[in-house]
């Protein structure tokens, strides 16, 4: 399922039972019924058989059959309440691979979007070897929403788009503008730069502003703005606070760390320092700007 088709018919959530795992499912079946879309919660799992009393090792099936039960009820933990009745179109799946994130990558060109909860237990860890959630969200097929813990889903009324030097690819614009059509969500294109260089940015802001007047009946209102900021991630969140945002946008090269313009992964550095929702797109591989 391609990704320039914003209609978000399905969602995939990956469960690993933890507490962020289902603050993170909560956000994804309120989104899913918001948009009447098909939600899958799915948990990957892999096993080890011992040497040791093999006769009492449980089997691969056995183990499936356990987790079903397990994804089930967890899905199933916090019910709607009084006469409130849901419609979401629920679906458990447990799977079984060595590979979480290579199987997730894999499963992820079947739908819309992937949510993802991401957790902190071990930052020194993360930011050496960086997170799955951030590892899914690099390699993934479909776009990514990443949702730190606490999160609830309230709608989107403010979009910040973390721009570089590729924030004119057509794919990556065209999808924003769906997004923030869909949700009625105002966006604030933002540059960060070490210095205070326009030329660049300029170019940028003058190919997504005349796309974006080219269309017609916009339903949401559109800014940009240039932060001088030593600190691509530390520029992003502060602005994000300031204006009260509730979903960040950053375009990422599939297949390709996407490398901000001071030689970081801004992708994974934000998936281990989330702040609140973000939300990866994919570029395509070779540059398409807005002509």
């Amino acid at each position: 399922m391609n990704q320039s088709s914003t209609n978000l018919k399905k969602i995939l959530i990956p469960i690993d039972f933890s507490n962020n795992s289902h603050n993170a499912y909560l956000f994804a079946r309120n989104l899913a019924e918001s948009l009447n879309a098909e939600l899958t919660a799915m948990h990957i799992f892999s096993h080890r058989f011992s040497d040791i009393e093999p006769l009492k090792e449980e089997t691969v099936e056995k183990k499936a059959e356990r987790l079903q039960k397990q994804l089930e009820a967890f899905t199933n933990k916090f019910p709607d309440s009084g006469e409130v009745t849901t419609q979401l179109k629920l679906k458990q799946i447990v799977s079984y691979n060595f590979s979480a994130i290579a199987q997730l990558i894999e499963y992820s060109a079947e739908y819309d979007l992937i949510i993802m909860g991401t957790r902190k237990e071990h930052p020194i860890v993360e930011k050496i070897l960086g997170s799955v959630s951030s590892a899914i969200a690099q390699g993934a097929h479909c776009p990514v929403l990443l949702i730190p813990k606490g999160a609830d889903f309230n709608g989107f009324s403010k979009i910040i788009y973390a721009s570089n030097w590729e924030s004119a690819d057509s794919t990556l614009v065209k999808e924003l503008i769906n997004w923030a059509s869909l949700f009625k969500a105002d966006i604030d294109f933002i540059h960060i730069s070490r210095e205070y260089e326009l030329k660049g940015f300029e170019k940028v802001k003058e190919e997504i502003l005349a796309y974006l007047t080219e269309q017609s009946k916009l339903n949401f209102t559109y800014n940009f703005v240039n932060i001088e900021e030593s600190s691509a991630l530390r520029g992003i969140n502060e602005y994000a606070a300031k204006e009260q945002a509730d979903l960040i946008v950053l375009g990422n090269r599939q297949k390709h760390f996407w490398e901000n313009i001071f030689g970081k992964s801004l992708t994974k550095e934000m998936a281990v320092d989330l702040q609140m929702p973000v939300l990866v797109f994919h570029l395509e591989k070779n540059k398409n700007n807005l002509k």
